[in-house]
C-alpha cells in the first residue's frame, strides 16, 4: 500500500530515533530525508552523510562508550573513525559536465566537520533544509554541527576528468570523480 501528500517545505532533512536517540543515532540509526522542489531545475543530486564512530583496539565498534552518561550530559561522544555515507573516505561518481547539487548532512552527535570545499566552483543554496540566496562558501571549507545540513550548487566543467579530494586537514573524507556520464543518485 502506498500513500501519496503534498510536503509544502522542500530540502534536505534526515530523521533519527527520539526514544533513547543518544544511543540510536549513535548506532547508525538515521538517515537522509530529502524533499524535492518542483520548481527548481532538476539536475544530478547526491547526498554526504558524514559521521563518526568509535573503534577498539580490535577494529570492532566500541559499544560501551554508548552507555556512558557522563559522556551523554556533556554533548556526546567524539568518535576516533570518520566515515561518510558508511564508508571509509568512499569516491562518489558525479557528472563531468553541467551542475549538481552536493548535500552535505552530520549526522555525529558531538563532532563539528570542517570539509574543504575549496577545489570546487560552488555556491551554497541551502541552510539546514531551507534554499538561500548563493553565496560563496567561507574560507574555502563548510563548518557542520552536529545534525547541520548544507547544500552546495557545484559547477561540475571545473573539475571534469579529475577526482577531487574533499579532506579535513590532512584527512580524507571522501572523492568526487567526474570522469564519466553520471545521472544522479
Amino acid at each position: 500500500e502506498s500513500f501519496a501528500f503534498k510536503l509544502k517545505d522542500p530540502g534536505t532533512y534526515w530523521y533519527h530515533s527520539h526514544n533513547r536517540g543518544w544511543e540510536q543515532v549513535a548506532r547508525g540509526l538515521y538517515g537522509p530525508f530529502v524533499i524535492e522542489n518542483p520548481n527548481e531545475p532538476q539536475i544530478p543530486d547526491f547526498t554526504v552523510v558524514i559521521d563518526d564512530w568509535t573503534i577498539n583496539r580490535s577494529e570492532k565498534l566500541d559499544w560501551s562508550t554508548l552507555g556512558d552518561g557522563h559522556s551523554w550530559s556533556h554533548g556526546g561522544n567524539i568518535g576516533n573513525l570518520v566515515t561518510v555515507n558508511a564508508e571509509i573516505a568512499p569516491t562518489i561518481e558525479v557528472p563531468s559536465y553541467g551542475y549538481f547539487r552536493l548535500r552535505f548532512l552530520n549526522a555525529a552527535t558531538a563532532r563539528l566537520f570542517t570539509p574543504i570545499v575549496a577545489a570546487l566552483k560552488s555556491k551554497v543554496i541551502a541552510l539546514d533544509g531551507f534554499g538561500t540566496r548563493p553565496f560563496d562558501p567561507q574560507d574555502d571549507f563548510l563548518i557542520l554541527g552536529p545534525s547541520q545540513r548544507i547544500d552546495l550548487l557545484v559547477d561540475a566543467t571545473e573539475i571534469s576528468g579529475q577526482t577531487i579530494e574533499i579532506n579535513e586537514g590532512d584527512a580524507p573524507l571522501f572523492y568526487l570523480s567526474a570522469n564519466g556520464e553520471v545521472d544522479g543518485g
